[in-house]
């Protein structure tokens, strides 16, 4: 009696076992939400990182010089201020305004300005079209070296030689007149890094929460699996099959070969007797809107005992199960399933 406790106690416990490896292999993967998370927390520090740098005063800006080949943040000392010569259109709004500006030393000149720096300048620009003696004491504009191109040098030079009432400027002489550069006053090191953030901030965000959305109904499938795992009875004697050495696991799909069954998942736990298998194929099945690979074995009916996305793997396993039921038929070929419509009695 003490022998035959002894031996069932041990055949409890490799049921247990068995149970217990199934559960391992089919616990949720989170790996796909916590990436998720992972990019949206990077978001969330570059918006941290966007609000710290706009409060940041930057680096001190150089005298600007538009002949040069510097890039680097400059200043202008505004004494005098044009109306703007020209503009850049979009969607029927004027986003750019081009400006004349000179300084004390009477040095011309091209500025971007936006609204609310022009406002800023409001006393500079209406001196600069007044009779009055009374100078206003330069105000500093700061921004970023920006290429002159084609289009903007065309407007420059007929609208610098109208409001100066000369023929000074020309396209042979326009660059020791305007230089190669004008001054973005809209741009700065601050702003810059700030779009740099934002976009990329955007990016992962967007990035991180579609890795979420796009992982969760696997996680969800994973933890539907889990709760399939049955208690009975009847299930102890295949995990026990499952603990012993003699049994093949392929962890990947996952599907395990016992010395008297298949057990597989599709969506939940199928196990299936070896010994009521007649066919064994892979083929290609549609789970909602994504297409997978998936064993097909058939007893008195057809059951999906593991699908993957991998062609290889699927191959794999069919022929896996094959070779311990070389009974069966395997392939899905027309004789095949000319031979199974011929074993299968009518309803």
């Amino acid at each position: 009696m003490d022998d035959f406790s002894a031996g069932y106690s041990s055949w409890e416990q490799e049921a247990q076992k068995g149970k217990e490896i199934l559960q391992k292999a089919l616990k949720p993967k989170k790996t796909g939400i916590l990436a998720g998370l992972f990019f949206m927390l990077l978001a969330i520090a570059m918006g941290i990182a966007y609000f710290i740098i706009g409060n940041s005063t930057g680096p001190e800006p150089i005298f600007y010089d538009p002949t040069g080949d510097s890039n680097d943040y400059a200043y202008i000392d505004v004494q005098i201020l044009t109306d703007y010569f020209a503009y850049y259109e979009e969607n029927g709004s004027i986003k750019e305004k081009f400006y004349f500006a000179l300084d004390s030393n009477s040095d011309p000149f091209i500025v971007r300005l936006t609204d609310e720096q022009f406002k800023n300048l409001k006393e500079i620009y209406d001196f600069s079209y007044s009779d009055s003696t009374n100078t206003p004491d330069p105000i500093r504009i700061t921004g970023m070296p920006k290429a002159i191109d084609k289009e903007l040098r065309e407007m420059a030079i007929p609208s610098f030689n109208e409001i100066w009432d000369s023929e000074y400027v020309d396209k042979d002489n326009f660059e020791s007149w305007l230089g190669k550069t004008y001054l973005d006053a809209a741009q700065s090191p601050v702003a810059r890094s700030q779009s740099i953030l934002l976009v990329a901030g955007i990016f992962l965000a967007v990035f991180g929460l579609l890795v979420i959305i796009l992982s969760l109904p696997a996680y969800r499938n994973q933890k539907k699996r889990l709760k399939s795992l049955p208690s009975v009875p009847e299930t102890q004697e295949v995990y026990a099959q499952i603990a012993k050495s003699t049994c093949v696991p392929y962890p990947d799909a996952p599907l395990y070969l016992t010395d008297d069954y298949v057990v597989g998942f599709s969506n939940t736990i199928q196990i299936v007797p070896l010994s009521e298998i007649r066919w064994v194929y892979s083929a290609q099945v549609q789970s909602g809107n994504i297409r997978q690979n998936a064993v097909i074995v058939m007893t008195d009916r057809s059951i999906c005992v593991a699908a993957h996305k991998k062609k290889h793997l699927i191959d794999q396993l069919a022929s896996a199960i094959y070779i311990r039921v070389p009974s069966a038929l395997f392939g899905y070929t027309f004789e095949n399933r000319q031979a199974m419509s011929e074993q299968t009695p009518p309803v």
